[in-house]
């Protein structure tokens, strides 16, 4: 007979493993359920993405092109009147001749070609009209918006012309066009402005003139110059034949002319940029000099007028008047870039900032012109005197200060050579000063 107790014990190892097992299959159960509860969500999600694609898809193959809004504007006059002007009128409306306008174009058209713009499906403008709205806004008056008239495009084009012409000309002809004579060169520049003024070794003439800005609203007194109107102040180098051989456009209008000319980089390194040379006049060693009024220091290498201050000679009167047939070329290069790049004359829709590089690139403009010979219209000058709401220039403002023994050394040689070898001439100032 079994024990009861080993019956129990088989009983209860039963019940154990009976247990175990449906505990087992319900685990399973329960864990595949789970897995394909987790595969339908995942490919539930799947389906949901490729219809968002499908949908996507669709709409962009079916959305219609985006159209680019643009004004109708005319043409006419670039494409009808420029190719047909003659030179007369070509010149009037650009300042130069037509050789010239070609060698602007021909010089910068890596810097000025417009590409092919494939959002509005519009070719860029040509490297010639890009150039002729540029010089037209110089050398005009009118504003953004008439040129773009007159040119068929948007007065933003014309300002985007203006910038990029005068950065491109700025990096790419300044240097070849503005640059101070080795001593060869001065040579021949000094002979010449001997047979102007009878003075020896003079290779450029120095002065300054007031560029009209619209000032800006912080710091506006910085700017403002002794006449009451903002403005940079241009210093300018020009030798004999009108042309810049410096420039110094940094400098606000509250300046004086001679602290322009500290600050300019021709006074910085003048030992590089001064021709080396010296020629013996009755005795004295003479270096190359330059000329400049009694707005500047006294110095061995630029030579002052003297002052009218009552203790002026007839020997110092006709130094002065001798010296002033060789300054009167920096007053005559100045006329003549204001008579052709109006847009200086006075205040313009040009912001102030842009306006030193505007300045340099008529600088440039007016040597590349000169030395092509291009013609210089006197009803240009007629234009600028019948011009309104042009500013006057402040007044010359005497420095005496830091003058060199050696410049005044020089000076007082050259005043008695001339009194010893040539006519008493006695200059307009020199009369009214009673000498």
């Amino acid at each position: 007979m079994v024990n009861p107790h080993v019956l129990v014990a088989i009983i209860v190892i039963i019940t154990t493993v009976v247990q175990g097992i449906v505990t087992a299959v319900i685990r399973t159960r329960t864990l595949r359920r789970r897995n394909e509860y987790l595969r339908q969500i995942e490919e539930f999600r799947l389906m949901k993405r490729r219809q968002h694609r499908l949908r996507l898809s669709a709409f962009i193959r079916e959305r219609r092109r985006k159209r680019m809004y643009r004004r109708k504007r005319s043409n006419d006059w670039w494409d009808n009147v420029f190719p047909h002007m003659d030179d007369e009128e070509f010149l009037e409306n650009f300042r130069m001749k037509r050789l010239t306008f070609q060698y602007l174009c021909d010089s910068l058209r890596h810097r000025l070609q417009h590409e092919y713009n494939p959002i509005n499906g519009v070719q860029g403008l040509s490297v010639e009209k890009t150039v002729a709205i540029a010089i037209y806004k110089l050398s005009s008056l009118a504003e953004y918006k008439l040129i773009g008239n007159q040119f068929g495009v948007h007065k933003s084009t014309v300002h985007n012309c203006l910038y990029a012409f005068c950065i491109a000309v700025t990096e790419e002809l300044k240097n070849e066009h503005i640059r101070m004579p080795d001593s060869a060169e001065a040579k021949v520049i000094a002979q010449k402005f001997e047979g102007m003024t009878h003075i020896p070794q003079i290779i450029g003439a120095i002065d300054g003139s007031h560029i009209p800005i619209t000032g800006p609203v912080d710091g506006r007194a910085d700017f403002t110059n002794r006449k009451g109107y903002c403005s940079f102040v241009l210093q300018g180098l020009v030798d004999c034949n009108y042309l810049f051989r410096d420039i110094s456009i940094k400098v606000p209008g509250c300046a004086h002319d001679a602290t322009v000319f500290r600050l300019s980089n021709l006074f910085k390194n003048r030992e590089e940029m001064i021709a080396k040379g010296a020629k013996e006049v009755d005795g004295m060693q003479v270096p190359f000099f330059i000329v400049g009024d009694p707005a500047y220091p006294l110095l061995p290498w630029l030579i002052k007028n003297y002052s009218y201050d009552g203790n002026t000679t007839a020997a110092m009167d006709n130094f002065n008047a001798h010296m002033n047939q060789g300054r009167i070329v920096v007053e005559n290069a100045f006329g003549r870039l204001k008579g052709r790049w109006r847009s200086i004359l006075r205040q313009s829709d040009i912001e102030f900032t842009f306006i030193p590089t505007l300045v340099a690139t008529c600088c440039i403009l007016h040597n590349i012109i000169e030395k092509n010979k291009d013609e210089y219209r006197c009803s240009w000058n007629e234009e600028v005197q019948n011009e309104r709401d042009v500013p006057p220039q402040p007044d010359l403002e005497v420095y005496d200060e830091e003058n060199e023994p050696v410049g005044a050394d020089i000076r007082e040689h050259l005043s008695g050579y001339l009194v010893r070898n040539f006519e008493l001439r006695r200059s307009i100032r020199g009369v009214y000063a009673g000498v």
